[in-house]
């Protein structure tokens, strides 16, 4: 009888705490609503923060469970919150990176790394530039190797802006020559793939630091497509696409079912993908892909199709010296119709 009651009136004072309990994110000074990667749909809790000891009796004032009785010479800090080490969000850019935890902290290597605010541009020894989502100005870099920001403008000699390294690894080029130039030599530095979108106003080369020797990712960068056209994932806002464009490390032409076919019969149809063929490390050929949209996707509505006949002059070689007869943007909006005329035809 005397245990019924002890723990009627554990469970009384459990009511009144609970009510009473005190916002974590307060205590903490924290006024605005943490990060989820939910964004808040569902709860995080810590759930440590809910034990509370009542003489010798731990209990969850959230689910208002016993969780332990102790002995009476056990510490009272056995099951408390170290609320001091604690981190109140995850990670800022955790929904653009799926394949690490949103709670994993500089790359879980806390000993070697900090990470005030990382997703930084470094200069490599070869002086080329780099991203790495995990990086900042406080990361200790190879030989060689130096910090260069969140995001850096290269200037061409009339003070114009050449390049601009954007904060999610993207790069916006001015010069059509000088993206491609830049995807061929940084395919022959890491072996990976690398796309670009030729826009209007530029060739936007997509982040690449996830890529694969089989794949130039998309969508896994936070990019998307609406009425056939990129939508850049740091601005939100659509950018008028003429043309998509990528390398292969291994030489292979445009792919089908599956591969690039498939990629713009899904977000650019009626839009041709270019594709550098690398193998032998030399000047690549070009070959094109196009599709109607028809999915899924088969040569009966798409077309491949080589540079070396469609048009022998669109070297590699001619098209990143940026002369303006040699750009693949003006290029295709001359001859996208000629392309689209052939589509179902092999």
């Amino acid at each position: 009888m005397k245990r019924a009651a002890l723990f009627l009136g554990i469970l009384f004072v459990t009511c009144l705490v609970t009510q009473a309990q005190e916002d974590i994110f307060k205590k903490h000074g924290i006024t605005k609503e943490p990060l989820t990667l939910s964004k808040g749909k569902y709860k995080e809790t810590f759930y440590n923060e809910e034990i509370m000891q009542v003489g010798t009796v731990l209990i969850n004032t959230r689910t208002n469970k016993v969780v332990k009785f102790l002995e009476e010479d056990t510490t009272k800090f056995a099951y408390k919150a170290e609320a001091t080490s604690r981190f109140l969000t995850v990670d800022p850019l955790a929904e653009e990176y799926y394949s690490w935890s949103p709670y994993v902290y500089v790359g879980n290597n806390p000993i070697k790394r900090i990470d005030p605010t990382g997703m930084d541009w470094y200069e490599d020894k070869d002086g080329s530039y780099q991203y790495d989502p995990k990086i900042n100005k406080n990361s200790k870099l190879g030989e060689g190797q130096k910090y260069i920001g969140v995001t850096a403008t290269v200037n061409d000699s009339k003070g114009n802006a050449f390049a601009t390294f954007r904060k999610d690894g993207s790069i916006m080029f001015a010069n059509e020559g000088g993206a491609y130039a830049r995807m061929v030599s940084n395919t022959q530095k890491t072996g990976n793939e690398e796309m670009s979108a030729i826009t209007d106003n530029g060739v936007l080369v997509l982040p690449s630091w996830d890529n694969k020797p089989d794949e130039a990712k998309f969508t896994e960068y936070g990019y998307s497509a609406k009425n056939g056209n990129v939508v850049d994932a740091v601005t939100g806002k659509e950018m008028n696409t003429v043309a998509m464009a990528h390398t292969h490390p291994g030489g292979s032409p445009a792919s089908g079912r599956g591969g690039d076919g498939t990629f713009m019969a899904t977000y650019f149809p009626n839009k041709p993908n270019y594709v550098f063929q690398m193998k032998g490390g030399g000047n690549p050929s070009i070959s094109f892909v196009i599709s109607n949209g028809t999915r899924p996707f088969d040569w009966g509505n798409g077309h491949l199709g080589y540079m070396s006949s469609f048009a022998p002059t669109m070297t590699y070689p001619n098209i990143i010296s940026g002369k303006p007869q040699y750009s693949l943007r003006r290029f295709t909006r001359q001859r996208v119709n000629e392309m689209r005329q052939k589509i179902g035809k092999r």
